[in-house]
This record gives C-alpha cells, sequence and structure tokens, in this order.
C-alpha cells in the first residue's frame, strides 16, 4: 500500500501540482484502484468530482456563528448521507480536508464546522499559545458547544431539506453520521447518547445513525464509565494510536479505548496504529514528525470511507466485510483492529 501511494505521489509532483491538492488525488486514486488488503467487493466504487462551498450559518438562540465548510459529489444526482465533521481543539473546518474529499468523492456529503472560541485563533499569533489552549480546553472539555453546534447545523440541514433547495434536494437526512477529532469525537459520542462528563442535560440526538471517533478524550469523571458510555447508540469506528497520549488534554494512550470497551449493544471497532500520536489524523506542523501522517491518513480515509459504506450507505458487501472474518487486513501493517458485534457481544482481535 506504502508503495503504491508513493508511486501515485510522486507522478503528480512531476505534473507540479500543489502538496494539498496532490495528497488529496493521491487518495482518490488510492481509493478509485482499491487497496490490495480489501476484498474486491468492497473496493470497487466509483469515485466522482467533488465540490467545495462555504458558509456562515447563525444560530439566533445561542447568539453564535457556526462557519461551515461542505464537501459534496459534484455530480448531482441522487440524495447523499450527511456526515458532520467537528474538529479538535485549536482547530478549523479546513482541517481533515483529505477525508471531506474523500468522502465526497465516495457518494457521501461531508460538512465541517468550525467551532469558534475553540478554533484556530486560540493560539494563532499568542505568544505562549499552549497557555491559550489549555485555558479554553478547561472550559470546553464538557463537549457541550461542539455538540450544540453540530445539533444547529443538523437542523439548518433539515430546514434546507424541508424546504428543497437546490442543496436541500441532495441531503438523504435519514442518514446521517458524525466524526470528530479529540474533543470534536468527544461531541460525536455525546451525539450519540454518551452521558455528559458535567452530568447536565443529555445531547442524544436520534438522527446520528453512525460515529467516527479519532483519538476519543476520556474525562475524569464522577459516574462509572459502564454508564456513561452504555447508552451510546449508534455504530462506532474508533481511532487511536500506541502513543496517543494528550498535548492539552489528559487522556492516555491506554485510556482511549474506554469509550469502545463499555459500548453495549452496538457494532463498534477500534482501530490502533503502531507508533502513532495524537497528531496524527490533522498532520504534524514540524516536518520533523509528519514523515508517516500521510500513510496514516491515507489509511483513516479508506477505513472510514469503508464504514460509512457498511453502516450509512447500507452496501451489503461492504458490512458483510466488517463482520467477516478478513477484517484484519484493513489497517494491512499499520495497526490492528478489535471488534464487538452487537449480534454477539464478543469480543474479536485482529492484526497483521
Amino acid at each position: 500500500m506504502i508503495t503504491q501511494i508513493a508511486s501515485f505521489d510522486n507522478l503528480f509532483q512531476n505534473m507540479n501540482i500543489s502538496p494539498p491538492i496532490r495528497f488529496s488525488l493521491v487518495l482518490l486514486t488510492f481509493l478509485q484502484l482499491g487497496s490490495s488488503y480489501l476484498p474486491a467487493q468492497t473496493s470497487q466504487q466509483s469515485v466522482s468530482p467533488v465540490s467545495v462551498s462555504n458558509a456562515n450559518w447563525f444560530d439566533t438562540a445561542r447568539n453564535r456563528s457556526v462557519p461551515v465548510k461542505i464537501y459534496f459529489p459534484a455530480q448531482k444526482y441522487e440524495k447523499f448521507p450527511i456526515i458532520i465533521f467537528s474538529h479538535g481543539l485549536g482547530g478549523s473546518n479546513d482541517k481533515c480536508a483529505y477525508l471531506g474529499q474523500t468522502w465526497a468523492a465516495n457518494g457521501l456529503i461531508s460538512v465541517h464546522i468550525q467551532h469558534l472560541g475553540m478554533d484556530e485563533q486560540t493560539w494563532k499569533g499568542k505568544i505562549r499559545p499552549i497557555k491559550g489552549l489549555k485555558d479554553v480546553y478547561s472550559q470546553q472539555w464538557s463537549g457541550r458547544t461542539q455538540a450544540e453546534d453540530i445539533r444547529f447545523v443538523l437542523n439548518q440541514l433539515d430546514m434546507l431539506s424541508a424546504h428543497e433547495t437546490s442543496f436541500g434536494r441532495l441531503l438523504d437526512m435519514s442518514r446521517v453520521g458524525v466524526a470528530g477529532y479529540d474533543l470534536g469525537g468527544l461531541a460525536a459520542m455525546l451525539l450519540a447518547g454518551q452521558v455528559p462528563p458535567d452530568q447536565g442535560r443529555p445531547l442524544h440526538d436520534l438522527r446520528v445513525k453512525a460515529i467516527v471517533v479519532m483519538s476519543p478524550p476520556v474525562a475524569d469523571q464522577m459516574i462509572s464509565p459502564p454508564l456513561s458510555y452504555g447508552t451510546m447508540n449508534a455504530a462506532a469506528l474508533f481511532f487511536t494510536g500506541s502513543e496517543d497520549d494528550g498535548v492539552i488534554g489528559p487522556t492516555k494512550s491506554w485510556q482511549r479505548r474506554i469509550p469502545f470497551d463499555h459500548m453495549q449493544g452496538q457494532d463498534r471497532f477500534l482501530i490502533t496504529y503502531q507508533n502513532a500520536d495524537h497528531l496524527i489524523y490533522a498532520g504534524h506542523i514540524r516536518s520533523s514528525k509528519s514523515q508517516d501522517d500521510q500513510k496514516f491518513q491515507a489509511n483513516i480515509a479508506q477505513a472510514t470511507t469503508l464504514f460509512w459504506r457498511a453502516y450509512l450507505k447500507d452496501d451489503p458487501a461492504v458490512f458483510a466485510y466488517f463482520h467477516g472474518p478478513s477484517l484484519g487486513g484493513i489497517t494491512g501493517t499499520l495497526g490492528r483492529i478489535e471488534r464487538r458485534l452487537q449480534s454477539t457481544e464478543i469480543r474479536v482481535q485482529y492484526s497483521k
């Protein structure tokens, strides 16, 4: 897989294509051709051109702006499932563009939210950026603001769909997923039914059918993990790494698996990458740390696309793949996958 990615990257580099666009093209080409680690029936799907649009929606009830970047299939011929993506602390709706591009190219609409007050403005140009991030984390550790931003965006999409605007006619609001990174992942879990860490008003949203959580944060709280995560009611795919200690937040790498371990009654999967840290998902800033980012991100894009196809697009072949004996190949040599299925509640671990 890595050799294939490198060869495609070299090809597009020789064509003088800029690195961000080149990386998206590498991912799209890789997904179009299919991974050698996957059965043919799971990797064969047409890849569509992608359109990108920006908007700034205003939540009058909270007196709050919610900027969004929307990736959607340029070929508008049907209704598409919806993914809401929530960035981590200090991020923006430009982060994880490789996911938005890949998901939209594979028949999904990906709406990336920018959470004002916990976005990149918390650290850019600051004399003490780490202190600023820690201060914001201490204020937003419950995930409530991010979850409410997502619910507002879902309400906006519902309205657009009901009024059958040109964009609204593309929205299949019966098939909604939420994905997030770190505190954004906490927001996804809250909407899936996790008991809020602050033990306040529940944020469960029945519109959410499946979630993807990259580097799930685990807050110190009085409520026990079985009670906190046992109420989650959506299929889930979790990602972590063997070195995934929090950079700002206190969660250690070994704690990242706690939501997976304590969910009940839903299909859930945990991918753990070997030698991967907390910053692989959005990419490191320092080049000395970023050499492996692209190979992890290519695998994340591939695995999440398959997960959405299985649990939002109801692709029977891909669903069977997630339940079958060859699932261990989904990470290649990068790590391992574990699963616990609703039907059996028996844990199965795969590794290569």
